[in-house]
């Protein structure tokens, strides 16, 4: 709401479940949770300043999906660490992050539609073998990705998916994983194995 621009730290005491609460608000700098976080859809877009702390190794759930602790309980701006048993990071889920880092094991299957989207200083993907499906601009405008290794798990990539990632040089990628001409940027080395 447009009240909520100022606001800069919030500070939840129990569990909380969040939808669309934190949209558009550029200031807000920190939100730290003492309880269970459960993550509805678009609740930290447009929140460039963002780092959300989870109180010891409690669960994170994205938009109703499989839960999964974060690095140490800690989402910042470097790394993050997906549980093993997440299946899905559904769609928006990172929109705008300031995250440098994600490892995603092998169990996440879907990375939804614009997941990841606008995170302008995600320079590494780690990505497990038996992800299926790479969504609709999952990943685009990550401009600092230069390099990326997709498992041969991988069967399609939605159009768009890495479209804005103007630093991205070369993808490795299976024979028969299926993408769309626009799915990468033009300059884009794909070396096929």
């Amino acid at each position: 709401e447009e009240d909520d621009i100022e606001l800069e730290e919030i500070v939840f005491e129990g569990d909380i479940y969040l939808e669309s609460s934190f949209e558009g608000c550029p200031n807000l700098s920190k939100l730290e949770v003492k309880g269970y976080l459960d993550i509805g859809p678009y609740n930290f877009a447009a929140t460039p300043k963002l780092d959300v702390e989870v109180d010891g190794n409690r669960y994170v759930r994205i938009n109703g999906n499989d839960y999964y602790v974060l690095h140490k309980g800690v989402y910042r701006s470097n790394c993050v660490n997906v549980e093993d048993g997440c299946n899905l990071i559904d769609s928006h889920a990172f929109l705008f992050s300031k995250i440098k880092m994600i490892n995603l094991p092998s169990s996440v299957k879907i990375i939804g539609r614009s997941a990841f989207a606008e995170s302008y200083e995600l320079e590494y993907i780690s990505i497990g073998e038996g992800l299926l499906l790479i969504g609709e601009a999952s990943f685009s405008g990550c401009r600092s990705l230069e390099y990326l290794y997709l498992p041969d798990s991988l069967f399609s990539i939605g159009p768009n998916a890495f479209t804005g990632c103007d630093k991205l040089m070369q993808v490795s990628i299976s024979k028969s994983t299926r993408f769309q001409e626009n799915s990468f940027p033009a300059h884009t080395k794909i070396v096929y194995r």
